[in-house]
């Protein structure tokens, strides 16, 4: 009988140490998913910045595309004037 008795509190014991790790491996899991959940959430947000400041930089670059054109146009306006001098 005590033998058995010993045999029950061991195997308690690993009971609770076999929770005890469950635990352990639920928790760093957890934290885990909060790491990567904030990670998807950075992610997001630099794609939409990046998103954003890619339409910005194709605008710019159209508007200076047509000053480019019009301050050529002038350039060659006068350079025509100066050559019928």
């Amino acid at each position: 009988m005590e033998i058995l008795q010993e045999d029950l509190a061991k195997a308690l014991d690993r009971a609770t140490s076999a929770e005890d790790e469950v635990e352990r491996y639920n928790k760093e899991i957890r934290n885990l998913r909060e790491r990567l959940k904030s990670a998807e959430d950075e992610a997001y947000r630099l794609g939409s910045e990046l998103k954003a400041t890619l339409a910005f930089n194709q605008k710019e670059k159209s508007g200076l595309v047509e000053e480019n054109q019009v301050l050529l146009e002038q350039v060659i306006s006068y350079l025509i004037c100066l050559m019928s001098i």
